[in-house]
């Protein structure tokens, strides 16, 4: 994508659908290290505005900060934890790659 058509804070968002994303993610379920997570399926042909761009992120494996591109968070979407093992209660948002979302 290039520079002047990334998504920006406060666009509409429609997430592809899951064969789409597919397409793009490799043998771990990953575009350009960032995982597509089972959680985030339910959101596919949703629409959901942009929060907001992400550029750093903390690498909790090797306990750094990492810069990445091409990510975003939508607004309201936070995963509750409910398709882990443990039950999760961290109440996190999804980092969706620009790849997995079209602009409305």
């Amino acid at each position: 994508m290039k520079r002047k058509d990334r998504l920006r804070a406060g666009d509409m968002v429609e997430v592809l659908p899951i064969e789409e994303i597919k397409k793009t993610l490799d043998e771990r379920d990953r575009t350009e290290g960032v995982m597509f997570m089972p959680a985030m399926k339910q959101y596919c042909g949703t629409r959901k505005r942009v929060m907001q761009r992400v550029k750093y992120v903390f690498d909790e494996e090797i306990w750094k900060m990492k810069k990445i591109r091409d990510v975003v968070i939508l607004d309201g979407v936070i995963c509750k934890g409910e398709d882990t093992e443990d039950g999760c209660d961290r109440s996190c948002l999804f980092f969706w790659k620009e790849a997995w979302l079209r602009r409305v």
